[in-house]
């Protein structure tokens, strides 16, 4: 789910954007003139009619002039409110973002990334292999380097899940994490979907593994 305006036009955008920041910003010297034209325009029509119809015809065209000037600034103020919103909401995205990817490097982390490493280097026979019985076993006796695989698992889960919900900025993280990311879905792939059906959960790490796998087909 990507937050986006409701229409996009790259080539006039900015010049659309321009003109209605400096409309916004002098709003109120632009409704004056709008009213005053709307005046001059209603002393044209009173001069141009008859006594009897003087007072009504301009009635109608200052009433008329003021809804529509009345009109005009909504719309310009919801504009600019949407606009604003839509870069506060980048900004968020892009915070969090930020954010997410120092949590990373956190020592918990890095702790993490070091079982893992060593988990690899001890049983990469059977990873190569994809023996996901043999490395389900020797993983449920070897609690820390379990709790590792399964924390950075858990990661990458809410990492993607955070992208899929537009919480999260795919281009930034896909900088930070793709290759870190696709390595781990190669690697162990085969255990993520022998737990699957071990334990009867085929959705389990869903959002991590169809991330991974729609980064490397990238």
């Amino acid at each position: 789910m990507q937050n986006s305006l409701p229409y996009q036009v790259p080539k006039v955008e900015p010049k659309v954007n321009a003109v209605i920041q400096f409309v916004f910003y002098y709003r109120l010297v632009v409704v004056m003139l709008m009213l005053c034209t709307s005046v001059i325009i209603g002393l044209i029509v009173w001069k141009q009619s008859n006594e009897v119809d003087k007072l009504k015809n301009f009635s109608l065209v200052v009433t008329g002039g003021s809804i529509f000037i009345g009109i005009f600034y909504n719309i310009l103020n919801y504009e600019n409110t949407y606009r604003k919103n839509h870069r506060d909401m980048k900004s968020s995205k892009d915070s969090l973002s930020f954010n997410v990817a120092c949590e990373f490097n956190k020592p918990q982390m890095v702790e993490n990334l070091k079982g893992t490493k060593a988990l690899f280097e001890t049983h990469q026979h059977l990873i190569n292999q994809n023996k996901a019985q043999e490395f389900f076993d020797l993983l449920e006796k070897d609690e820390i380097g379990r709790f590792a695989l399964v924390s950075i698992f858990n990661y990458f889960e809410c990492l993607a899940i955070g992208i899929d919900q537009g919480i999260i900025d795919e281009c930034f993280s896909k900088k930070f994490f793709k290759s870190l990311i696709i390595s781990y879905y190669h690697d162990y792939n085969f255990f993520i979907e022998y737990k699957r059906k071990l334990n009867k959960t085929p959705t389990s790490w869903e959002h991590f593994t169809k991330l991974a796998q729609k980064w490397a087909a990238e």
